[in-house]
């Protein structure tokens, strides 16, 4: 369930499974949950996202190349993706209250993780605002790209606001991503914080969907 709404939120499968998927995985490690299984339930709540996402770039492609309206193509996306959705979380339900779990605890690895976030951020419910935006231009059938700039607006606005940050360090993650290295600006000291927050945070910008733009061109050349 929790990849499944990033997954709507960010239309992307890989980026859902690769982030939080993986936050997860070291959760599920540490109650001795059978990692397959875990990582099954992973991956399929991030295509379930990237299937019916208004921001997924798969779902906007195929609805180009059939010249068909962006919510009709996910509206028959539906018919195969929620009774499928279903069926996988009947079976991880009835699967997770009859498998062998550990004690329920929190792992130190996973701690550890939220520990350095906490040090990092001051987390605040207006954090949710973008997603909410995204998640409400979906549902009200909004035009995709004023959303999608509209939503990179106000994560750059609130992160000038709440997390002290730069412009000027908005529109670099805007273009190429985030990096730890933003926060030495800040009096952070980053050497040395976990290796998976550096993993889970250093990603994103334009120049990260370049391989997906390029194979968008390759496929509209040869039709």
């Amino acid at each position: 369930f929790i990849t499944s709404v990033i997954s709507v939120c960010t239309g992307t499968s890989w980026g859902a499974a690769g982030t939080v998927g993986v936050a997860l995985m070291g959760v599920a490690a540490g109650l001795d949950v059978p990692l397959a299984a875990a990582a099954g339930a992973v991956v399929s709540g991030a295509y379930f996202g990237d299937k019916i996402s208004p921001l997924s770039d798969s779902t906007n492609f195929a609805s180009i190349v059939a010249d068909t309206d962006l919510y009709s193509h996910i509206q028959h996306l539906m018919y195969t993706t929620l009774p499928s959705f279903v069926l996988a979380g009947i079976v991880y339900l009835i699967a997770g209250h009859t498998g062998a779990v550990g004690d329920v605890a929190t792992p130190e690895k996973v701690t550890a993780i939220v520990n350095a976030l906490e040090g990092l951020y001051h987390f605040n419910p207006l954090l949710l605002l973008p997603p909410a935006l995204v998640l409400w231009g979906a549902v009200t059938k909004r035009p995709v790209i004023p959303i999608m700039l509209a939503a990179c607006a106000l994560a750059i606005a609130i992160g000038v606001a709440i997390q002290g940050f730069s412009l000027q360090q908005g529109l670099n993650a805007l273009m190429d991503g985030f990096n730890l290295s933003m926060f030495s600006t800040q009096g952070f000291n980053v050497v040395g914080i976990v290796d998976d927050v550096p993993r889970l945070l250093n990603r994103g910008g334009m120049f990260s969907m370049m391989s997906t733009i390029l194979l968008v061109f390759c496929a509209f050349s040869f039709a």
